[in-house]
């Protein structure tokens, strides 16, 4: 559970960036392809376009001044959080 406090009256947009197992993570996807050493520009490129984290997009209210968030984290999850209010 995570509570902003003296946030501003309002609504606020919660992007948040998933990194695990099954998205966006470089080492499984890596270790799917067999652990080349020497990955090709051909193989780099293609590690590019297709780890992207998971985006969960939500809106919150704020309550008396806090901003309340109840968030799980998977085991070797990173989760990066993108608040923004809205005017």
């Amino acid at each position: 559970n995570i509570t902003l406090k003296d946030v501003h009256q309002g609504a606020y947009k919660l992007i948040t960036y998933h990194i695990n197992r099954e998205h966006g993570s470089l080492f499984d996807e890596w270790a799917r392809n067999g652990f080349d050493i020497q990955l090709s520009p051909e193989g780099l490129d293609y590690l590019r376009h297709i780890i992207y984290p998971e985006q969960n997009y939500t809106k919150k209210e704020s309550v008396s001044g806090q901003l309340n968030f109840h968030i799980s984290v998977k085991p070797f999850e990173v989760i990066f959080m993108e608040i923004t209010r809205i005017l």
